[in-house]
Order: structure tokens, then sequence, then C-alpha cells
């Protein structure tokens, strides 16, 4: 089995020409940083009008992430994992970092802290993000609808209409919806793209 270095160095090896003479944390960086520079350009080519929200957030390699998050200042990314999405799932990493764009816009990161259970609000949040990204028309971030999405957008659009944080959280704190934490498990790993560990953080430096 080739290492995740190989399958870089084949089809993709002239995005990784780099000098010997930089440290292997270097090369990780550098790696991390132009594979999400490539998805930036795919997504701007596709989407012209989201130019300054792509150009928003820098980039910076954060070891104590397994896969990649945002803080709204940068996406914060560890390199095996993007490296990993770049070569294998190109689409799911666009539509992560769209995903995470989104996630800025509508600031949730700024806003979870209002809600008490902090798991749940991460859940409606990814299921608003999401939602919007299923409606639109682009290859570059196109996803097959699971059938279990699909039934849980027409339950939720039949009973709010519009979905919103705010009705989602209200909704899924309602007991008498029936929806037991089996379910809301199954929904996070279905709707979950990114880390959002690192909202958390923001709270925990405002409140310093």
């Amino acid at each position: 089995m080739r290492t995740l270095w190989e399958s870089l160095q084949g089809p993709y090896k002239w995005l990784f020409s780099m000098s010997d003479d930089i440290s292997y944390r270097e090369k990780l960086e550098n790696i991390g940083k132009q594979v999400l520079e490539a998805s930036r350009t795919e997504l701007y080519v596709a989407m012209r009008f989201m130019g300054e929200a792509l150009s928003a957030l820098s980039y910076e390699m954060d070891l104590s992430t397994t896969t990649v998050g945002t803080d709204a200042v940068s996406i914060r990314y560890n390199p095996t994992y993007v490296s990993s999405l770049f070569v294998e799932e190109p689409g799911k990493l666009n539509r992560t970092y769209l995903h995470m764009i989104l996630h800025c816009i509508f600031r949730h990161m700024y806003t979870s802290a209002r809600y008490e259970d902090v798991d749940l609000f991460d859940l409606c949040a990814d299921i608003v993000v999401e939602s919007i990204l299923d409606g639109m028309d682009y290859q570059c971030i196109y996803r097959i609808t699971s059938d279990f999405r699909e039934s849980w957008y027409k339950r939720l659009e039949k009973e709010l209409k519009v979905l919103t944080v705010e009705k989602l959280y209200k909704f899924f704190s309602d007991e008498g919806k029936g929806i037991d934490i089996l379910e809301i498990e199954k929904l996070s790993r279905e709707f979950k793209m990114d880390d959002h560990s690192f909202w958390q953080r923001l709270y925990i430096t405002k409140k310093r």
C-alpha cells in the first residue's frame, strides 16, 4: 500500500514540488496550505460571487485537530486530513471549505455559547449550512443526498418551513417530538463536516 506522501507525488506532484532544505513539518504545512488554496480556487471559478468570502480566511496548521475547522479568522487544518481529502475526495474538501465559510457568514461560532447544549447547537448549525449546500447546483460541491438526510429535510421543512438554528434547536429539544439520543447521534454523523471545538475556545478566550 502506498503512503499518503507517495500518493501525493503521483498525479498531484506538480502541486508539491518543494525544496529538500525545508523541514518535514514545513513540508506538511505547505502541502496543507496549497491543498486549501487549490480548493478555494476551484470554488472561486465556480462561484465568483463568493470571492470575497472565500478569501477572508487565512490558513493555520493545527495538530490539535484531526480534521479541519475555523475560528472565523483562519482555517485550522490537520495537513494529513486535508491532503487525504484532496487526493481521495476533492469534492468533499471543496464542500467542507464552503461549509466553514457559511458558518462564518452566519456567525455560528459567536452564538454557540448562548445555548445550553453545545453538541445540539453544533448539529443545528450543520443542518442549516448543509441544507443550503444541498440546494446549490454546483458540481464542485455535489454529493448524493442520502435517503436518511432527505427524509429529515422533508420532516423539518414540513414542521419548521424555514430552517434556522433557533428553530431547529427548539425542535430537537422538544421531548414530545420523540427523538431519542441515538437518532441525534446519527444526525450528527450525517451532517458533521468540520471541527467546532475552535468555537468553544473563542468563548473561553473571551471570558478571560
